[in-house]
């Protein structure tokens, strides 16, 4: 049976989550390179140069292969040309980066490039514990600032280490950098290879990056978690695979989505997740079928109901407060609430709301939610 409340075309394009990304310089560093010749083969990253990563980012690469991983590296290396940022690379994978691979000592030096390899004794010392790491970035990021340089960019690839969870080492990786990350002092891109890759492995590296790049496009990831809460979920929203195929579809261009529309509608038809949009008056737009079976509510009950009559009186006045927040285009980051189905079960909820705004007006939010009643009674 197909959804009897549809996806309206405004939502479905407020989902795609594509961010234009600003440049954050803070001024001209000392040194200064020419810019690579730009005859250069065009690379699959940042169609029309218009998306692009910026200080402050935590973004994960999921490439294919070797060739993709070197693609991606020439561009993100002219962008640190280009914004006065210095590069560190940090290599763990057998085969050299061929991106990196290909310059001379001097070369390196020059486009501000400096390289910690994993056969490097003082990388096993670096990475010993979360101080020794912490201690090193930090003081790479001060040797950058000494130097002229705006920003400190990490690039860094990633193994799977069996004998942890990946979402704990994922969550160790960052070493309590978030200070830096917020004062726009550094950015870190984690590289990691498609192939023979765990599920649960890829699942936590969704989980713990706020940005992913795939299939050449920068896309924000719709299942991103807070590092502090990735450990603490075990059970995924959806089957990994087909995660990595909602950002895919995700990061098409609307006029693809348009011909895909049907697939596009069963990505959020099956998520086990709870999917809704409301207007700023709190009406539904849309939500999505584990919402509606969760809650019992049909399409009749949401044409005459809002958001604010199915939340239960103990969590009304705090929603109300994040809701006009969210409006105004604030982060209220992961939130429990408590919604009220309509057989009157309560049923707590943790997830987070974002506004689509335009032309500086709040148009519609959309929240994804799961449910953890279970989890809270047991």
């Amino acid at each position: 049976m197909g959804n009897p409340y549809p996806l309206k075309d405004h939502v479905r394009e407020s989902f795609l989550l594509h961010k234009d990304f600003p440049s954050k310089r803070r001024g001209t560093p000392v040194k200064k390179v020419e810019r690579e010749d730009e005859k250069v083969a065009q690379s699959r990253v940042h169609p029309g140069a218009r998306r692009e990563i910026a200080t402050g980012d935590h973004v994960a690469v999921l490439s294919r292969d070797t060739a993709e991983l070197g693609e991606v590296t020439d561009q993100v290396t002219r962008q640190c040309v280009r914004e006065g940022w210095a590069l560190l690379y940090i290599s763990r994978f057998p085969e050299k980066n061929p991106a990196i691979g290909k310059y001379g000592e001097k070369d390196l030096k020059d486009r501000g490039i400096s390289l910690l390899s994993h056969g490097d004794p003082k990388f096993h010392r670096i990475f010993s514990t979360t101080e020794t790491v912490r201690a090193y970035i930090k003081e790479k990021v001060r040797e950058a600032q000494e130097m002229g340089y705006t920003a400190l960019c990490i690039m860094r690839e990633g193994i799977h280490q069996p004998t942890l969870r990946s979402s704990q080492r994922l969550v160790s990786d960052m070493a309590d950098l978030a200070p830096l990350f917020l004062e726009r002092d550094m950015l870190m891109v984690c590289v990691y290879k498609l192939e023979g890759i765990p599920p649960l492995f890829l699942q936590d590296i969704l989980r713990t990056h706020p940005l992913v790049i795939l299939d050449g496009r920068v896309v924000e990831n719709l299942f991103y978690i807070q590092a502090a809460d990735a450990q603490r979920y075990n059970l995924p929203s959806l089957e990994v695979q087909h995660w990595l195929t909602t950002l895919r579809e995700l990061s098409r261009t609307t006029e693809a989505l348009n011909e895909n529309e049907a697939l596009y509608r069963d990505l959020l038809e099956n998520a086990s997740d709870l999917i809704q949009s409301v207007d700023p008056g709190g009406k539904f737009l849309y939500v999505n079928r584990t919402w509606r079976e969760k809650l019992g509510y049909t399409a009749e009950d949401l044409r005459t109901i809002t958001l604010f009559d199915i939340i239960d009186p103990v969590s009304l006045r705090h929603c109300q407060d994040l809701f006009t927040r969210v409006l105004k285009g604030e982060d209220v980051g992961i939130f429990k609430t408590i919604f009220r189905a309509k057989s009157g079960k309560k049923v707590l909820l943790e997830g987070r709301v974002n506004c689509f705004i335009q032309d500086g007006k709040p148009q519609h939010t959309r929240g994804i939610f799961r449910d953890i009643t279970e989890q809270e009674h047991t």
